[in-house]
């Protein structure tokens, strides 16, 4: 089994204080071979695949084989919804559209970590699983907790040098950065959603930021990098109210 949560989501976000003052019940969560949960469980394996490369060290990449493995199970048993963690989760980190995008971005980052060119192919088969089902919306839409087939896109750009990675990932940024899909306020944010605006906007701006290290359009890489200035800079206080959005900053 696997642990994916501690704490009820209800419960949690009712208490505003500090973790040590915490009293109430904290359930612990669980997922197994016999449940779906695919997406939490690749997400895991792919965290520490890239903490294996950050920090050089072995057992977390044996810990994201195996998770890895885990969940290319559930995913293959009809896991990929997530159903069976809905009650720890699904009312706060649901993930709308399954857990190919999660799959692969672990394959890339165990391609990474060993070099094994099977991890890599898995990679490009689950994007391609993703990618075949997306609605032009969810082209322009970005990083979120339940949504990683940007930063798998941007990663097999970057491995395979394929046109169809890289017409994918300047699609989606061309959207945020030509204020014609995405709408921007007046004061220059690109704004996507009332929920938590800032936080789409900081990831565009991040996924910009590292794409515009794997294109060689040197066009590309000007407009990317000074949207990505432009949104981090709004954040940070350079915006009509001269307030800084990041708690503790300004």
């Amino acid at each position: 089994s696997y642990v994916y949560q501690i704490g009820d989501g209800h419960a949690d976000h009712a208490y505003m204080g500090i973790p040590e003052d915490m009293t109430m019940n904290r359930p612990t969560y669980t997922v197994d071979a016999g449940s779906p949960g695919a997406t939490v469980v690749a997400d895991t394996a792919a965290t520490l695949a890239l903490a294996s490369i950050v920090y050089g060290e072995d057992k977390p990449l044996e810990h994201a084989k195996s998770l890895y493995e885990l969940a290319v199970e559930m995913y293959e048993s009809g896991g990929d919804y997530d159903s069976g963690y809905h009650v720890g989760a699904g009312n706060f980190y649901k993930s709308w559209n399954g857990a190919a995008d999660e799959l692969s971005i672990a394959g890339v980052w165990l391609y990474e970590a060993t070099g094994d060119e099977d991890y890599l192919d898995d990679a490009e088969e689950y994007f391609d699983d993703i990618y075949s089902g997306m609605q032009s919306k969810d082209k322009n839409w970005t990083i979120t907790w339940g949504d990683k087939q940007f930063p798998a896109g941007v990663k097999l750009a970057e491995l395979t040098g394929d046109d169809k990675y890289h017409d994918f990932i300047e699609g989606n940024l061309s959207a945020w950065t030509d204020k014609s899909t995405i709408q921007w306020t007046s004061g220059g944010l690109a704004w996507l959603s009332e929920w938590s605006s800032c936080r789409y906007s900081a990831n565009a701006a991040w996924l910009a930021t590292v794409y515009a290290k794997v294109t060689n359009k040197q066009n590309l890489k000007d407009k990317y990098r000074n949207f990505a200035v432009s949104q981090i800079n709004y954040l940070l206080g350079d915006n009509p109210n001269g307030q800084s959005y990041m708690i503790g900053f300004g």
